[in-house]
């Protein structure tokens, strides 16, 4: 089978999309499956990526917004690419407008619409979810909901990362949702990464001995991810010198957090690490790692819809994971069920101070949380079993095709 996915914000220079393009490019040819990725690109080319496993480029113009990435503006181009692979099934990896363009081509493939997040959720609630309620957003908004409901007649599916997502689209009258869980990259993100070189350097430039506990946390350094309470919970927890941190990342408060950590000690503020095997060393390198949700109101259904990609990082180490977040969002809902975390749910950094410190000298506690952990990687989101279940259910639509 032939599977083209038309990745709209495919960027070679990083990002989530990119890393999520690339585990299916080596996915799909190990199912027995040919894997086309067609994104906008400079110029027009044709790049093998292995057996199997290729990814196609057509030139694009830039985006405004974020000039390290490039969008389709050219819908007989598409087409014609289309045209010229003549794949058994197209994934659309965006709801804007390529996935209208692949809507309106008039190939025989079946086709997915795939929802990683809740578009309005990530924009226009946080945006606007101060001063009103979701019905009134969703009404000012109404031809956003139309155009949603217009790819769900295109697309013989609508895949969702998670179940409440899909729940929310079939409120907005997008019948054909499912849901199929995301993973992680296979093989790079494991405990086989960690490195006690490493972490005893990282511990010994926060000024700690080797027997103290070395937590990490990544993300971007914006209001609503509270690193501030992060990083002060950290120190408080440290007062013994027993406790450090590291926090890589970049964003509007990085200064604000380098002067933080100065004053504190026992912590300090990395730049992002692109390099994603550097990454996963230092994170595998942790004793424990901390997930941060937002507590704000505005962000609340964004939290709902989506499942951040971190958190299932986090679990694939194997190591004890503190997950600061509300009851409402993705990730703390399913490690009530499954497991896999130390949740912290209240916005008070009080019960994170209390947890750092009892996690520095229980052993037991970290030991079982490790498990937990693992556990959750190895089944709800083991990446080879989902990708597994994606191809399945291609082929089923292929079938229904023909």
């Amino acid at each position: 089978m032939r599977i083209a996915d038309v990745s709209a914000f495919y960027s070679p220079v990083g990002g989530g999309v990119r890393t999520y393009v690339e585990a299916k490019l080596r996915a799909a040819p190990r199912l027995g499956h040919e894997m086309i990725v067609i994104a906008p690109g400079e110029r027009h080319e044709i790049i093998k990526r292995g057996p199997g496993a290729l990814l196609v480029t057509i030139p694009s113009p830039r985006l405004p917004v974020d000039r390290r990435y490039r969008y389709f503006d050219d819908e007989a181009a598409l087409h014609a690419v289309l045209d010229a692979w003549q794949p058994d099934h197209v994934e659309a990896s965006s709801p804007w407008s390529s996935a209208t363009m692949i809507g309106r081509w008039q190939g025989t493939a079946s086709r997915s619409l795939v929802m990683h997040s809740d578009p309005l959720g990530a924009y226009a609630y946080r945006w606007l979810g101060g001063f009103l309620s979701t019905d009134q957003i969703d009404r000012w908004f109404g031809r956003f909901w139309r155009h949603l409901r217009g790819l769900g007649r295109m697309f013989d599916t609508v895949i969702c990362a998670n179940g409440q997502l899909a729940d929310r689209l079939r409120s907005g009258g997008l019948g054909n949702c499912e849901t199929i869980r995301m993973g992680v990259e296979p093989g790079l993100f494991s405990p086989a990464q960690r490195s006690l070189p490493v972490r005893n350097q990282a511990l010994a430039a926060l000024g700690l001995d080797a027997d103290a506990h070395l937590f990490v946390g990544v993300g971007r350094f914006s209001a609503e991810k509270r690193w501030e309470m992060v990083l002060r919970a950290v120190g408080e927890a440290g007062r013994r010198k027993n406790v450090g941190m590291l926090l890589v990342g970049d964003g509007p408060r990085r200064f604000r957090l380098e002067l933080l950590a100065e004053r504190i000690g026992r912590v300090a503020v990395l730049p992002l690490i692109n390099d994603r095997e550097e990454l996963a060393r230092v994170l595998a390198s942790a004793d424990a790692l901390l997930s941060v949700m937002s507590f704000e109101k505005e962000h609340e259904l964004f939290m709902r819809t989506s499942f951040t990609t971190k958190f299932l990082d986090y679990v694939s180490f194997g190591k004890p994971v503190i997950l600061w977040g509300p009851e409402y969002c993705t990730p703390v809902r399913v490690t009530r069920e499954h497991g896999g975390a130390a949740v912290v749910s209240t916005p008070d950094a009080t019960a994170v101070v209390c947890l750092c410190r009892e996690m520095a000298r229980d052993a037991e506690l970290n030991e079982k949380l490790s498990q937990e952990a693992l556990h959750l990687h190895q089944t709800l989101f083991n990446p080879d079993r989902l990708q597994d279940v994606f191809v399945q259910r291609i082929t089923e639509l292929v079938d229904g095709r023909n």
